[in-house]
Parts: structure tokens; sequence; C-alpha cells
């Protein structure tokens, strides 16, 4: 071995004893990533079977909604055609004044 070598040789193997040392540790990480990488396939897997069930029911709210906005359009305009026919009465003078009641 070279002098240089055998200088740094005592370094290396304290360095690979603290790498061995620290190994079990980062094994017990991994395992645990692992684990909430199962956990995180499995919630999606949950979430993808109840996709489309949410989207059917978007979906028939929204067509409750329209249904609703179609229907209040409607009301709205009828409501808008009698305020006309009642303001065309009233200009017109044909609404109706009461008279004093004989007795």
């Amino acid at each position: 071995m070279t002098p240089k070598l055998w200088r740094m040789t005592p370094k290396l193997l304290q360095t690979i004893q603290k790498l061995l040392q620290m190994t079990p540790k980062l094994l017990q990480m991994i395992q645990e990533l692992l684990q909430t990488i199962q956990e995180l396939m499995q919630t999606i897997q949950e979430l993808l079977q109840v996709t489309p069930k949410l989207l059917r029911m978007i979906q028939k709210l929204l067509q409750m909604i329209q249904n609703f906005l179609q229907t209040t359009s409607k009301l709205l305009q009828t409501r808008y055609s009698f305020d006309q026919k009642v303001r065309k009465q009233h200009t017109c003078g044909s609404s109706l004044t009461l008279s004093p009641t004989k007795k």
C-alpha cells in the first residue's frame, strides 16, 4: 500500500462503520416509505372507483340546475307579460274603479 492510502485506511474504515450503523435505520425508513406508497395507491384505487358515481351525481345536479333555470326563466317571462298587460290596461283607462256602494 502507498503511504497516503495507509493513512486514509482508518478514516475509511470509520466511515464504513458509520454507514453500516446507519443502514438499519435507512432500511426502516425505506420500508415505511414503501408502506406509505402502498397506502397511497390503495387510496387512489378507491378514488377511481368512486369517481364515476360522483361524476354521474354531478351530471344530475347540473341537469337539475338547468331545469330550475329554465323554469325560472319561464316564470319571469310570464310575469313580465302579465305586468305589460296590466300597464297597458292601466294606461288605456280600462282599469277597474270602485264606485261607492248604495245603501
